[in-house]
C-alpha cells in the first residue's frame, strides 16, 4: 500500500487494505469460485487465491484474517507472510452487517440482491440498511413451512432490512408417507411391493423402509400392502 500512496496510483494516495468483512462481502457463496463470479461483474484479473485483510485475528497481534477468493473460506496468516492484496480506497463510509440462513429441513434460499444461495446454513454481508427479499424453495418430499427470526413470517417471499447481523430460519417439513409408498420417493409402483415382500420374507432391504406406508393402520408393512401396491400399479385402484 505504501507504494501505492507514495506514487500516487491513479491520482490518489489513501490507498488501504480491505477489512474482513469489506472482503467477505465480495464473496458470492452460491458460486463454487467466489474469483470466477467477481470477474463477471465487472472486476477483472480476481485470483483464486487468499487475499489479505487489514484485521488482526483475535488476540494474535502477528496475524491477519484472509479471505479466499477461491471457495470463500476465512482463515487467518502471518502480516509478514505472502498473500494476495486487493487495494481500497475509503471512499464514502459504509458499514457491513451479515445475513445468515439457518435451514430446518430440506430445501434452498435465495436472496435478492444476490448474496444467498443456501442448500444448508451459509451467510453473506451486506451494506447496512440494505433490504434483502428471501425466496425458500422446498426440496422434494418436503414443504415450506415457514420463516422464523428478522421480523420474517409466512410462506411467501420475505424482505429484511439489515440494520444489523440478523439470522433468519427456513422451515422446511417433510411431507407425509402415502399409502403404499414404502420407499418415499413419491410413487407407488412395483419397486414398493418388492421392498414389501422383502420385510415380510425378514430380508434386509438395502434402503430404508417407512412403515408410515401402511395401509391398514396397523404400523406395520405386510401383505396387505403388497396387495394395495400391486392393485395401484395395475391400475385396479
Amino acid at each position: 500500500m505504501k507504494s501505492l500512496n507514495t506514487n500516487n496510483h491513479l491520482g490518489h494516495n489513501d490507498w488501504r487494505l480491505p477489512n474482513r468483512k469489506e472482503l467477505e462481502s465480495l464473496v458470492h457463496y452460491g458460486w463454487s469460485h467466489p474469483a470466477d463470479w467477481l470477474n463477471g461483474q465487472g472486476f477483472s484479473n480476481v485470483q483464486k487465491r487468499w487475499y489479505c485483510s487489514s484485521s488482526t485475528y483475535a488476540n494474535f497481534t502477528g496475524y491477519g484474517y484472509e479471505v479466499s477468493m477461491d471457495w470463500g473460506g476465512v482463515g487467518y496468516t502471518d502480516k509478514n507472510g505472502v498473500c494476495s492484496v486487493w487495494p481500497v480506497r475509503s471512499g464514502q463510509s459504509v458499514s457491513f452487517v451479515s445475513l445468515i440462513i439457518s435451514l430446518s429441513g430440506s430445501g434452498t434460499v435465495t436472496s435478492t440482491p444476490d448474496g444467498i444461495t443456501c442448500g444448508s446454513q451459509c451467510r453473506a454481508y451486506f451494506n447496512s440498511g440494505t433490504p434483502v427479499t428471501l425466496t425458500a424453495q422446498a426440496a422434494s418430499g418436503f414443504t415450506f413451512a415457514g420463516w422464523s427470526g428478522g421480523g420474517c413470517q409466512g410462506t411467501g417471499t420475505c424482505t429484511v432490512t439489515l440494520n444489523a447481523d440478523t439470522t433468519v430460519t427456513a422451515t422446511f417439513t417433510r411431507d407425509p408417507v402415502g399409502k403404499g409408498d414404502v420407499n418415499y420417493d413419491g410413487q407407488v409402483n412395483v419397486t414398493d411391493a418388492v421392498l414389501a415382500l422383502q420385510v415380510i420374507a425378514g430380508i434386509s432391504p438395502q434402503q430404508i423402509v417407512y412403515k408410515e406406508a401402511d395401509v391398514n393402520s396397523d404400523g406395520k408393512i405386510g401383505l396387505a400392502e403388497v396387495i394395495y401396491i400391486l392393485q395401484k400399479a395395475a391400475r385396479i385402484r
